[in-house]
């Protein structure tokens, strides 16, 4: 795929899913910018991913991670 020194995109696997969505919602100021309301910080729930995971799949489009190079830890949420 692509990547830099510390960090490469790669297709996600359905395993890496849970352990996506806690670093995606852990990351409040994102959150923010995604989903946010006026009043605070937005909610994206662990369902509203596996069903943009889902659709993505569907509209024949590729869902990538970002994983770290030294550690194979995922670095940061999805893409679509």
């Amino acid at each position: 795929m692509f990547g830099s020194k510390r960090l490469y995109a790669s297709l996600i696997k359905e395993d890496d899913l849970e352990e996506l969505y806690q670093i995606y919602i852990s990351n409040k100021d994102y959150l923010q910018l995604t989903e946010g309301i006026s009043d605070g910080i937005g909610v994206y729930t662990k369902e509203q991913m596996l069903r943009d995971f889902q659709v993505a799949e569907w509209m024949g489009r590729k869902t990538l991670g970002i994983y770290m190079r030294d550690n194979m830890k995922h670095g940061c949420s999805l893409f679509f």
